[in-house]
């Protein structure tokens, strides 16, 4: 071991001559020993240790009131990065076993000890503890390097769209620029082959019409029909002469001029290919790039993974392949585009025209499958037990109770399949969510398989599965009496018995509790509450399963389950998942909220405190994920104080080496002068020279003092770095630890998110008595205040809508009679 680290070991041993010997061998290898008697007081040294982390927690098996398993599974979630040693009698041989796998140790000891394989697997672990601290260092650092990389790659990203979208906006305005220029090219052609156009719009003008195309038909058309005319009467021998054509074209003696025929022929060709032409150019002009839209019909599949094309009307010159591609780019249709000869052929077929054609197919996307989980157990089983004349409840009588032998499967899960990101015909990722995971956890008493998909019982026990998912597999503790001094704060990961009543001032926490009575004691439970008599001034009971009573008096409980109680109610704060059951009994001066709603016999009194229910409501598990969420907000705070402190000391050190790297250099340069002195003094010897011997003498003693108070002053900087190292090691440590405790409330609230999922809403108050005036109501969207008693009722939350609009529902508390 590097003797600059000081290892700190916690012992956990009730035995006095065990604990003894071990602290003296630890002791005598250089170790820093802390030793205590009970689970409780080791466990609270380790969370309160300073620095944070022991190096390394050794725990005899059998322990009072946690086996040694049991508290060091407590400890690496306390502490993960501490190493873990059981230490067992060789009959404890299988129990060693399951303890790995249960509490991850990282080395077993069997009774007697022998000191010389002791202080192995001791520096076994302190060496695997310090090579753990250098992992993580370097893990550190490439997350931090991945980071930086991810962040380029983003940049990149960012980059890479932004010229694409400039390179395609530059595209389209060079399409834009060469469509115009054609159509200028276009137009400027047709001036000049059509000079003769001039003629005709000064002859219009002349006659005081205004040149456009319209006025222009009508007056060809006007001396087409008066020609016509004349012609035919010629031909008829009749009396029409051209002065009826009143045109410019007619001879002096009356008769046609015979070259009249060809220009006008020619006039009316000009002028009905001008009118063509002025189509075409408006066309052009006013509508530039639609043509193909409107001979063709483009749809999309819904997932935008396919493209069809129909054509609505065809026109070979318009619709090539090369026209269709210039219109899928206009549309920015650009991935999975059908092969030319593909287009080609579609095209040239007329029976396929008039069917849709997949121009364009993308990547469907491979939906994700959620994971599942199945019990092979009752996980709803709930203790009813026996209802006594009086109330109370013997819980002796409770039924089958779940029982299960060791090896037995108590749960499978069958895991989530990812699903693949498609692309569609734009060419964007079709992105698919996440499967949806689900926390999969093993308790006390269980064992998860090597590929962490099955659950089996590791003792013979009661299953039981908590709120937050947890299987576990519990033995029973039994005590006779109460819990009180004698017996201290109970801690136990099983179910516990007790005789007597859990009494004022201590506290219980465990799995299920069976208890005679609750005075004024903090109980706080993964299972079930059983109270053969009453809960009486508890301040807190958080209870993860349900809760069964004779009668709450003045306390508050918070429950993922039911609250089940006989007779009474009152002046008490209740915050449920479940539902309040009280059927026969009543409810005085106390708030009741429970998200499965509330069955009640008597609410309320003429003289007591008005009730107020809450039902349908998610407040208890809002009140739990506000919690967690202000632990995450302030737990930044705290790691951002310790990354200040950090840097800090980083600076502190540099300035420190810099003070080292002043001293070296005097000591250097006046080692220097020294030897150059006592070269002197060793050419004077014998010279009887007294006074310069005497002078070059102080000399050397005074360089002496300089390089021993500069070799002081070195070894003081090392001394001060050596502590700044070790401060910095003891806040990353803490951060860590933050980061740890950070994860375990995520971890929290994704299970909250489940349970949320998981149990139903039920927005109604069932009254099988009566309800008192004053009794306030309240549902997820409406309330209500009793203003007259009403007897044997329903009460419910009521989606209406309104006939002068019915497309937005309003919430009403609607009151129908059992």
């Amino acid at each position: 071991m590097d003797a600059k680290v000081k290892h700190r070991v916690l012992v956990v041993e009730a035995n006095d001559k065990l604990r003894q010997r071990l602290e003296g061998v630890l002791v005598s290898q250089g170790l820093e020993v802390t030793c205590e008697i009970t689970a409780a007081a080791a466990l609270e040294r380790l969370a309160n240790a300073e620095p944070l982390f022991y190096t390394l927690i050794i725990s005899s098996y059998q322990m009072l009131e946690m086996k040694g398993d049991e508290i060091l599974k407590t400890a690496g979630e306390i502490a993960p990065d501490t190493m873990r040693m059981l230490i067992a009698d060789a009959s404890d041989f299988e129990t060693m076993v399951n303890a790995v796998n249960i509490a991850e140790v990282h080395a077993c000891f069997l009774l007697p000890v022998n000191e010389t394989d002791f202080i192995v697997q001791v520096n076994q672990c302190c060496d695997q503890f310090e090579k753990a601290r250098e992992l993580e260092s370097l893990k550190k650092k490439i997350r931090r390097q991945n980071r930086q990389m991810f962040e380029m790659a983003e940049e990149l990203k960012k980059k890479d769209e932004f010229y694409r979208k400039k390179i395609k906006q530059i595209k389209k305005q060079i399409r834009i620029q060469k469509t115009a220029q054609k159509n200028k090219e276009n137009n400027r052609e047709k001036k000049e082959d059509r000079s003769d156009l001039v003629s005709l719009e000064t002859l219009l003008s002349k006659n005081g019409i205004r040149f456009t195309a319209e006025n222009l038909k009508a007056e060809f058309q006007s001396m087409a029909d008066k020609l016509k005319k004349v012609l035919t009467g010629v031909l008829e021998n009749s009396s029409g002469t051209m002065e009826d054509l009143d045109l410019p074209l007619v001879l002096k003696d009356g008769s046609i001029d015979k070259a009249f025929c060809e220009p006008a022929v020619h006039l009316l060709s000009l002028f009905f290919m001008f009118w063509d032409d002025q189509k075409k150019m408006v066309s052009q002009e006013g509508e530039a790039g639609t043509r193909l839209e409107d001979m063709l019909e483009l749809t999309l599949s819904d997932n935008r993974t396919k493209a069809l094309v129909r054509i609505k009307t065809y026109n070979p010159d318009i619709i090539t392949v090369d026209s269709i591609k210039e219109f899928l780019e206009d549309q920015e249709i650009r991935f999975g585009l059908a092969d030319d000869k593909l287009i080609s052929a579609w095209l040239a077929d007329p029976i396929r025209q008039d069917s849709a054609f997949v121009i364009a197919e993308g990547k469907s996307p491979k939906l994700p499958k959620n994971a599942e989980i199945s019990y092979y157990f009752p996980t709803d089983y709930l203790k009813a037990g026996k209802v006594n004349k009086d109330g109370s409840i013997d819980f002796k009588e409770r039924g089958d109770v779940p029982f299960v032998e060791k090896g037995t499967l108590l749960a499978s899960k069958l895991p989530a399949e990812e699903g693949v990101s498609g692309r569609d015909v734009y060419g964007m990722e079709i992105f698919v969510p996440k499967a949806a995971d689900l926390l999969f956890s093993s308790g006390t008493g269980t064992v998860m398989s090597e590929d962490k998909f099955k659950i089996y019982a590791a003792n013979d026990g009661q299953p039981h599965l908590d709120a937050m998912g947890v299987v576990s597999v519990f033995p029973d503790l039994n005590i006779n009496g109460d819990v009180g001094f004698e017996t201290g704060n109970i801690k136990y990961n099983g179910n516990i018995v007790v005789q007597g009543i859990v009494k004022e001032g201590f506290s219980v926490k465990g799995a299920t509790l069976t208890a005679s009575q609750i005075e004024g004691a903090d109980i706080e439970l993964t299972g079930d509450l059983n109270v053969s008599a009453g809960i009486i001034d508890a301040h807190l009971i958080k209870v993860q399963g349900s809760v069964q009573a004779k009668y709450v008096n003045n306390s508050k409980i918070e429950a993922f389950g039911d609250l089940i109680v006989q007779k009474e109610i009152i002046d008490s704060v209740v915050l449920l998942s479940g539902a309040c059951i009280n059927s026969q009994g009543r409810i005085l001066s106390s708030t009741i909220t429970a998200r499965k709603g509330v069955d009640a016999g008597q609410i309320g009194t003429d003289t007591s405190q008005p009730v107020k229910i809450k039902v349908g409501v998610e407040d208890h598990i809002n009140s739990l994920m506000a919690q967690v969420k202000e632990r995450l907000d302030r737990n930044p705070k705290a790691m951002e104080k310790l990354r200040a402190d950090i840097s800090d000391l980083e600076a502190e050190d540099k300035e420190v080496n810099v003070k080292i790297t002043e001293q070296a250099h005097i000591q250097d340069r006046t080692q220097l002068e020294l030897q150059g002195v006592k070269e002197k003094l060793s050419d004077l010897n014998g010279s009887g020279n007294v006074k310069a011997i005497q002078k070059l003498t102080k000399a050397v003693e005074k360089m002496k003092r300089v390089i021993k108070q500069a070799e002081k002053s070195i070894n003081l900087c090392f001394s001060r770095q050596d502590a700044i190292a070790e401060k910095i090691s003891e806040k990353k440590k803490k951060i860590r630890a933050v980061e740890q405790y950070n994860k375990a409330l995520v971890y929290n609230k994704k299970w909250l998110r489940e349970f949320s999922g998981r149990v139903g809403v039920k927005a109604e108050l069932k009254v099988n008595k009566r309800v008192m005036p004053g009794t306030q109501i309240q549902g997820p969207n409406a309330s209500m205040i009793i203003k007259e008693p009403v007897s044997r009722c329903f009460i419910n939350e009521v989606e209406k809508y309104s006939e002068d609009d019915p497309g937005i529902p309003f919430y009403e508390m609607v009151t129908s009679f059992l």
